[in-house]
């Protein structure tokens, strides 16, 4: 089974475009992060990873209209390996990139407080601004 699912902040504004067909086609920049001890110094340090993530129809069209640079979002899909010839130099490349199938916008923002619906039908909360441990069931 090949699934993704990422959470993470877009790095940049989603680049849309549309194909010959009439299909739309944004390309996001998504770093997710993880915390990982420095052996060295026994510090903490954080470690971002970026993902190309791409998404069609609806669905990009909604990155396309509510997805900004700095908002978490999830994206749910699979991943995907191209290989292609550099030009400036003849060497053979291989590219990563997710191919999600959904998207949901996490970050509250002004542009963004209603919830919008996606491809999938399902709509796009944003995320809880608190929670205290009485919420969680165990």
């Amino acid at each position: 089974m090949n699934k993704i699912i990422l959470i993470g902040r877009i790095g940049k504004d989603p680049e849309h475009r549309v194909s010959a067909s009439g299909m739309g086609m944004t390309t996001l920049s998504l770093a997710t992060s993880d915390r990982v001890k420095d052996k060295a110094s026994g510090e903490y340090k954080e470690e971002a990873d970026w993902h190309r993530v791409l998404v069609f129809g609806k669905t990009a069209d909604f990155a396309r209209d509510h997805i900004r640079k700095g908002d978490l979002v999830s994206a749910d899909g699979k991943m995907k390996y191209s290989k292609y010839q550099d030009k400036a130099t003849g060497q053979d490349r291989t590219m990563s990139q997710v191919i999600a199938n959904s998207l949901q916008l996490l970050t509250k923002s002004p542009r963004n407080e209603d919830p919008k619906p996606i491809a999938s039908g399902k709509p796009v909360w944003s995320a809880p601004s608190a929670f205290d441990d009485s919420d969680i069931p165990f």
